[in-house]
């Protein structure tokens, strides 16, 4: 079952705002259990000249010893 959760709408204002086709969003998200839900659609559907990789989901009680995670994350995605 796919969560409610979307990005807020300010967000997708800035998104508009920066210029990014062309680029790579590569998403990070802070949650309490609420995961990705559809915003990697929702920002690819704002941004449709903008590749969107693959999102990380970091619950936030866990954030401060998610390094491991997120630097195997960042090789998956190339980006290291």
């Amino acid at each position: 079952m796919e969560t409610p959760f979307r990005p807020l709408f300010l967000f997708f204002i800035l998104l508009e705002g920066c210029g990014l086709s062309g680029k790579r969003i590569s998403p990070i998200y802070i949650d309490e259990g609420g995961g990705i839900g559809r915003s990697e659609r929702d920002i690819a559907e704002c941004c449709p000249e903008t590749a969107v990789m693959p999102g990380l989901s970091v619950h936030g009680g866990s954030a401060t010893s998610s390094d491991k995670c997120m630097e195997k994350w960042l090789r998956d995605g190339g980006v290291l």
